[in-house]
This record gives C-alpha cells, sequence and structure tokens, in this order.
C-alpha cells in the first residue's frame, strides 16, 4: 500500500510539475504585455490616449536639457476649450468626451514627428514643440491648431463649434524650466482670451446647431 501510494504521488507531482519551455515563454509574453499596459495607463490618457501631464512634462525638461546643451528652441502652446462645462451640461458627458477625443484627434493632425500633444487637464492641452526654429514657426502652428479645432464638431445629429484659447511661451525668451513655459503660456492664453472678448468675437463655445 505504501509503495502504491508513492507512485501515485509520484505521478501527480510530474502532471502539475515545472512547466514546458513553450508554457513558460507564454508567462512570460504574458507578463510583458501586462506591464508595458500598466505603464501605459500610468502616463497616457484613458479617454484620449494622448500623454498625461507626468509624460509631458518629463519630455519637457528633457527637451529643455538638449536645448541648452545644443542651443535650440523649445516651444509650449497652451490650448483651453472654453466654456467646456456648458458643453458638457447641455450635451451630456458622452458626446462631451466624445469633442475631447476629436480634438486630440485633430492636435495629432497638425504636429511633427517630435511633437508632443498632451491632455494637461480636463479641457485643457498642451503642445510641446521641441525643434521649433523660431517664435514665428511657433505662432504659424498655433493659427493652425487654433483652425483646426475651431472647424465644427459633428456628433450625431449636431455640430458643436468650440471656443478655444491658445498661449505660447518659448524657452530662452523670460522661461528658464518646464513650469516657466507652462505658466507664460497659460498667461499668454488669457490676455488673448481677453482679447478676444474685447474685440467682440462671438461665444462659439454655446453654438450648438442640429444638422
Amino acid at each position: 500500500m505504501i509503495q502504491s501510494k508513492s507512485r501515485r504521488a509520484g505521478r501527480s507531482d510530474a502532471s502539475v510539475g515545472v512547466n514546458s519551455p513553450g508554457q513558460l515563454q507564454q508567462k512570460i509574453e504574458v507578463l510583458e504585455r501586462e506591464i508595458a499596459l500598466t505603464r501605459r495607463f500610468a502616463y497616457h490618457d484613458a479617454l484620449t490616449g494622448l500623454p498625461n501631464r507626468a509624460l509631458m512634462l518629463d519630455r519637457l525638461e528633457q527637451s529643455i536639457a538638449q536645448a541648452r546643451s545644443k542651443r535650440k528652441c523649445v516651444g509650449v502652446l497652451l490650448l483651453n476649450l472654453d466654456d467646456f462645462k456648458r458643453i458638457n451640461d447641455n450635451l451630456g458627458l458622452p458626446l462631451g468626451n466624445a469633442i475631447l477625443q476629436q480634438v486630440a484627434t485633430r492636435l495629432l493632425g497638425c504636429l511633427g514627428g517630435g511633437d508632443t500633444a498632451c491632455r494637461y487637464d480636463g479641457e485643457q492641452f498642451v503642445v510641446l514643440l521641441p525643434e521649433i526654429a523660431s517664435a514665428e514657426d511657433m505662432e504659424g502652428v498655433r493659427q493652425k491648431i487654433g483652425l483646426r479645432v475651431r472647424t465644427p464638431h459633428r456628433l450625431e445629429s449636431r455640430s458643436v463649434v468650440l471656443n478655444v484659447s491658445i498661449g505660447s511661451a518659448l524657452f530662452g525668451q523670460g522661461a528658464e524650466t518646464g513650469a516657466d513655459l507652462i505658466g507664460i503660456a497659460d498667461a499668454d492664453r488669457r490676455r488673448a482670451k481677453r482679447a478676444s472678448v474685447a474685440g467682440g468675437m462671438p461665444d462659439t463655445g454655446r453654438d450648438f446647431q442640429r444638422n
């Protein structure tokens, strides 16, 4: 009896023993995918898929360090969807989220290969231009983004025009750190918004038209 039990135990151990090399490789691949997915969620916005604030700030500091050593320019654009809460209140959160996704797609379509667009905070986006040649070139990108984002967004039976304010900052022109660049770009955005209101521009953030 004892010998029989020992043989059965041996067979049982063999059946649940060490995995084959193929099974082990599969487990490693699954684990690697899970790690990559966790890292992506840590550094990317879940709704838009864009880099989040943490990843953008890290890239910004790296770009500034390179700019100092190579005497290059680094540009930052800060974009705000003004009165976006009103859009969520009128159209509902699902359509509001769909608009944010469309904005993200349009931003990416305006950028070069080395540029970064991120969802910075709620309805705010930041664009990092690490190899911009001049303030004039950065202004061209700002105008391009403004035009694309203000083009009507079509959602179901509605056409929504966004009210957008965009500010810019250039490394070396009064900005020496990433925080400086973001702060100066935000101050410039606020000035642009005040100027548009003073100039009598319509509050297009409230424009919800049915097709």
